[in-house]
């Protein structure tokens, strides 16, 4: 695991173990292919409007958000007072998270973990995201799983993720691995749904522009 903090201006390395090859074992997130995807591509650095929308009125607090990538919801949440922990297998997208940061002042902890080796502070946070994360199983439990086992009671998880309408659109083209309103809606037990809905997105590209399913849901139980 590698802990990197723009406060202290460094990178500290621990070692992590070797993937298992034992076929029962959970996948393993190919970082490097997300490494050189964040050096080749230019990556958003605007938040997800709704969760701009539905985080503006909590009290700041402790976030999480698994799957960081390059940083843009963690550092709109940095900005509006959140400590936030991000969590991502590449490297490289952590680095420009944390290139931005400093730019801009703002501190946040990233941790260079895979998802699927990642164990969360247990009822530590007031918010947990899940955004554009498209896994198989047993991945895809586990994500929730992670999410839900950090928050505190009260707290809120907010996800976004491609629709099953959205196949052979810009995005994820295996079905198995986009969402519909009912199966988030079957993963969110022991929370109390605020909201479920779809948002289209607009497209640069040739192709028709996705649909998302969004979540906003507070743990109860």
């Amino acid at each position: 695991m590698t802990s990197i903090s723009n406060e202290k201006n460094d990178i500290e390395t621990r070692p992590t173990s070797p993937p298992s090859p034992d076929p029962t074992q959970a996948p393993r997130i190919n970082g490097s292919r997300w490494d050189q995807r964040y050096s080749q591509e230019a990556w958003s650095e605007i938040p997800d409007p709704e969760l701009v929308d539905l985080a503006k009125p909590l009290k700041p607090g402790k976030a999480l958000d698994l799957g960081c990538g390059t940083g843009r919801n963690a550092l709109w949440l940095a900005g509006q007072g959140w400590s936030v922990t991000g969590v991502d297998s590449s490297y490289v997208g952590l680095s420009q998270a944390m290139a931005r940061a400093r730019r801009l002042s703002l501190s946040l902890e990233l941790l260079h973990l895979d998802l699927t080796e990642y164990v969360p502070s247990i009822g530590q946070y007031q918010l947990a995201i899940i955004a554009n994360l498209h896994f198989g199983e047993p991945m895809r439990t586990g994500l929730f799983e992670i999410a839900k086992s950090s928050l505190e009671i009260g707290g809120y998880l907010y996800f976004l993720g491609r629709h099953k309408d959205s196949v052979g659109h810009r995005g994820p083209s295996d079905p198995d691995l986009l969402f519909t309103e009912k199966e988030l809606r079957d993963r969110l037990t022991g929370f109390e749904i605020v909201l479920i809905s779809r948002a289209d997105r607009n497209s640069s590209s040739e192709r028709p522009a996705p649909t998302n399913v969004i979540g906003w849901a507070k743990r109860v139980g």
